[in-house]
């Protein structure tokens, strides 16, 4: 059986814990949970590959690359988990050094583009009104030496070692290691995924099996930087 990849966004202090299966290249879902009781509180899928990136330390907001080649777009994105809806909107490739980081009121936004992906199809940057964070973008090379340097795809990054709380982690197959990722949460519990469901220590509470696509459509606060959640 073929497993999704997982990422998982967890941390102390948020008050949900995020989700992001990839199934195809035109199938991934995002789900949410509220981090105390552990309910998911909803889902939606996107027709493309999505890759977690970072997630706030309140939750509020997930990064993420999203790779959509059968309609030549590839782009980075922020939202309001579990929902797709882009609140914030920049252009990348999975081939080039890209990422998203939350810390602290920053939102730094790190990426490089080659004229080898000029055959992409540039979307529309936008940035919507009222955001609370203070944006800080540029290339890999062109941030001050007191901003975290990029997410470097390993476990234990720079970012672990600053004291962050979250790290996403494409890890290996279950077959090899049992495990995809593995971190802990605010309760103190160990949240981590097999690929077939995510746990909370030896509790399994989402399921992760493949269903078929489900239009959801996003609710008005998903819409907003600040509007509350309802």
């Amino acid at each position: 059986m073929s497993l999704p990849v997982v990422y998982l966004g967890i941390s102390p202090t948020s008050r949900f814990g995020v989700a992001m299966a990839n199934y195809t290249a035109r199938l991934s879902r995002m789900w949410a949970w509220d981090a105390k009781s552990l309910k998911v509180i909803g889902f939606q899928d996107i027709k493309a590959r999505a890759k977690l990136l970072d997630v706030s330390g309140d939750g509020e907001y997930v990064g993420y690359f999203v790779e959509a080649l059968h309609r030549k777009q590839a782009y980075l994105a922020v939202s309001r988990p579990p929902y797709f809806h882009a609140l914030m909107l920049r252009n990348g490739h999975y081939i080039i050094q890209s990422s998203i980081t939350f810390t602290a009121s920053l939102l730094v936004f790190t990426r490089e583009r080659f004229e080898d992906c000029e055959w992409l199809r540039n979307l529309d940057e936008t940035t919507q009104r009222h955001c609370p964070l203070r944006i800080i973008e540029g290339n890999v090379d062109s941030f001050p030496d007191e901003t975290p340097p990029p997410f470097d795809g390993s476990f234990v990054s720079s970012y672990k070692r600053r004291g962050l709380a979250y790290q996403p982690w494409e890890g290996a197959a279950p077959s090899e290691f049992g495990t995809q990722w593995k971190g802990h949460d605010g309760m103190g519990r160990e949240i981590w995924s097999d690929g077939l469901h995510v746990y909370a220590d030896e509790t399994p509470f989402l399921d992760l099996a493949r269903q078929p696509f489900t239009e959801v459509v996003p609710p008005e606060w998903a819409k907003s930087w600040i509007a509350p959640r309802k």
